[in-house]
């Protein structure tokens, strides 16, 4: 359970992450 949680966690980050190079 933690591990799907911290794989969610670092999913966003990455999303979020690639938004801003891409508004770069």
């Amino acid at each position: 359970e933690t591990k799907l949680r911290t794989d969610k966690g670092g999913l966003v980050l990455l999303l979020q992450l690639t938004k801003e190079r891409h508004q770069c």
